[in-house]
This record gives C-alpha cells, structure tokens and sequence, in this order.
C-alpha cells in the first residue's frame, strides 16, 4: 500500500475534496469531506462538527472507507478514524484550510471542533 501512498499524497492536495463512508447500524453513509495530509506516512485528517452523526457513527464503529476521484483517476481506501484532541494538529489543520475558521471561530479549543484521524490501512488506485 504505501508504495502508492506519496502518488495518493499528491492526488489529495490537487483534488482536496473525496467521499468518507461510515457505518450506521448495518447501513454505509457517504458524504463529502476534505481530506489533508500532514506528512505522516498512512494517516489523513478530516474535520467535523463534534455533534454530527459522521461523529456519533465513528464513535461506535470507526471503520471509515474513503473515495477520492478526480476525471478517470480515483484512489479508495479503507481504515480506521479515531477523534484527535492535539491542539498543535488542530491549528495545523486550520492554517492549511483557513476557509474552516468561519466553522471553528474559537480556533482549536472551539468545543465544536472535532478533528478526525484516518489510518489508512488499505489503499487502491486505478486509472480508466
């Protein structure tokens, strides 16, 4: 997997945006988040509000699956999210993604901002 790892790096800074599919119940739910790396080999993050369902399902279930795709390129991938309380990632997060400040106006400490650790653990591309 992490043979493709820097290709799935350089694919999220041009493309930004996927889909994040978790588990409610039995049921998958995708939505559309904006995932970032920060240099650590096999982890993105993603952030959310502390009180939404994306956070109530990884709570009881944090096996996520990702999709990202940009024309006839896509990368998929499947781990586990767990909620990361470090401040310093936090405000790593928010000056690589300045637009989510209006979301988080406390910055870090905001009690509404969860921030979401995806450890990779498989990953597949394919081109068409």
């Amino acid at each position: 997997m992490m043979e493709k790892w820097n290709d799935f790096i350089k694919f999220i800074e041009d493309v930004k945006a996927g889909a994040l599919a978790t588990v409610d119940g039995d049921k998958p739910q995708v939505r559309a988040v904006v995932f970032v790396p920060l240099g650590e080999e096999g982890v993105v993050y993603t952030t959310t509000d502390c009180k939404s369902r994306k956070m109530h399902q990884i709570r009881k279930n944090p096996n996520v699956s990702l999709f990202i795709w940009k024309e006839r390129k896509f990368f998929r991938g499947e781990g586990k999210a767990e909620v990361s309380e470090d401040l310093d990632l936090k405000r790593k997060i928010l000056e690589k993604n300045p637009r989510w400040k209006k979301y988080y106006p406390l910055g870090p400490k905001d009690p509404s901002y969860c921030l979401i650790k995806i450890r990779v653990t498989r990953l597949e591309t394919e081109e068409g």
